[in-house]
């Protein structure tokens, strides 16, 4: 009997530790290789296809430090997010630091207050290439992935907005002002300034973009020819005219294939979505270019002019139609009868639609860069880089009170990111985390009380007593 009982014991004791080793190794597996997925209907838990993008080309470590008090109370909700971080990245990692507990580290970051977030990359702390960059007091997927853009850029990117001829103002904080603007290019590391174009000045030595946004004077021939030579030279430039202004100036794209129309668009079924005739909505784009081919977003265009192109390459320039308004709008050309509100699509005098809102042109880099044609420095003579100008028939689509409307930042981001060449930052941005609380009528909170009160008693109650009954009768 003893020794049936040892081997009894040795042998349960082998397979129990077979089975915990088992079980050890399926727990280190799962750790690392696992599978997530979102049962929400609004994929509230899943990360943006920008954020996806940036973090598969990530090309260096990044490391998050939270500087949050302890308890599941205080991490919960951080956690979860950076979990998604690391999920889709193994270069991204991340700590909780309680600056209570450990006041050391918090004072190496220069962190004061709970709910601070450092974000840091490069790899090469000793060589100064570290780059920081601070979120407080909100953590959330917008503001981490600006973060990780900054801090894993090359360099800062100089866009200038053309001034002098009243275009939109960057500073300007009214419905009709680009100072959100301003802060989008700003949270996605451009550097954003003023530009007065000054014949004796040239061009800016480090203008990577520049944006021509609703004028409302005309542009002198010598501006024009400057901005035609920056192009011309593999310069970038956002040109967005509005309608029946700047006749003149608006005839700058001509030459390269594009032509803005004198007309407005008028979108009845925009009335459908609670606008106005005058707000077209455009959800058809070029799926085939780069700034659009995974943008189904609908974007509305307020006061749009129409654009007309031309087929093929004209003067060395590759020109592209993005964005079309839907079947069914026109663009009046009788400026008298749409301003009395008697507006009708005249087929023999209007341009029917669908029509074209948004057009890329690809310039071939005509010559050599002389250091004196449009203001650069000697760095930037002999490059092969192509030019490219994008063609808007509207300039309030980003404007402070139309900038968070539908895919409008989306769209704009887009075609910035593409302008400056950093085509992996195209993509829908963080969508805002928005509570869906489940709501219930009167007759489906009286069911569920029911339930709770008396459906899981009567559950245990009845078959308890039809056990017995069938007892007593046996």
């Amino acid at each position: 009997m003893r020794k049936r009982f040892m081997l009894w014991s040795s042998n349960l004791t082998a397979y129990s530790l077979v089975l915990l080793a088992i079980i050890a190794v399926i727990n280190f597996l799962s750790a690392r290789h696992y599978t997530r997925f979102d049962l929400t209907e609004a994929e509230q838990f899943t990360l943006s296809d920008r954020t996806v993008d940036i973090l598969k080309n990530l090309n260096t470590g990044i490391r998050a430090i939270a500087f949050v008090k302890d308890g599941p109370e205080f991490r919960n909700h951080t956690e979860r997010l950076l979990e998604q971080y690391r999920y889709r990245s193994r270069k991204f990692e991340f700590e909780f630091v309680d600056p209570d507990k450990r006041p050391l580290i918090a004072e190496e970051y220069g962190v004061k207050r709970y709910d601070t977030f450092i974000i840091i990359g490069g790899a090469d702390k000793s060589k100064g290439k570290e780059r920081r960059e601070t979120i407080h007091p909100i953590l959330n997927e917008e503001n981490l992935t600006n973060a990780l853009i900054k801090v894993t850029s090359e360099k800062e990117k100089m866009v200038y907005f053309t001034m002098g001829h009243g275009e939109k103002s960057i500073d300007d904080i009214n419905s009709r002002g680009y100072e959100q603007v301003r802060e989008a290019l700003k949270s996605e590391n451009f550097q954003v300034r003023p530009l007065v174009l000054s014949v004796g000045a040239g061009m800016p030595v480090d203008a990577d973009m520049v944006i021509v946004a609703g004028p409302e004077k005309e542009f002198f021939d010598a501006e024009l020819e400057m901005l035609g030579s920056y192009l011309d030279e593999g310069g970038k430039i956002l040109f967005m005219i509005d309608p029946f202004t700047v006749e003149k100036t608006a005839r700058f794209p001509e030459k390269y294939g594009v032509r803005l129309s004198e007309d407005i668009i008028v979108d009845k079924l925009s009335k459908m979505f609670g606008g106005d005739y005058l707000l077209p909505t455009v959800s058809n784009y070029d799926l085939d270019h780069e700034i659009t081919e995974r943008f189904t977003v609908l974007s509305i265009f307020p006061i749009a002019r129409s654009l007309e192109v031309a087929d093929g390459t004209t003067e060395g320039a590759n020109v592209t139609r993005l964005a079309f308004t839907q079947p069914g709008t026109w663009g009046e050309t009788d400026r008298e009868r749409l301003e009395g509100g008697a507006a009708s699509m005249d087929k023999d005098a209007d341009n029917i639609g669908p029509l074209t809102i948004a057009a890329v042109v690809d310039v071939d880099n005509k010559k050599e860069k002389d250091a004196h044609s449009y203001g650069q420095t000697k760095e930037h003579e002999h490059t092969d880089e192509k030019g490219a100008m994008i063609v808007i028939g509207d300039s309030d689509f980003i404007a402070n009170s139309y900038i968070g409307v539908g895919g409008n930042l989306d769209l704009f981001m887009n075609m910035a990111n593409w302008l400056v060449g950093d085509s992996d930052k195209i993509s829908i941005r963080p969508k805002s985390r928005e509570m869906a609380p489940i709501v219930f009528s009167d007759t489906e909170l009286t069911l569920i009380t029911a339930l709770s009160v008396l459906g899981f008693p009567l559950a245990i109650l009845i078959p308890g007593v039809w056990i017995n009954v069938r007892r007593r009768r046996s």
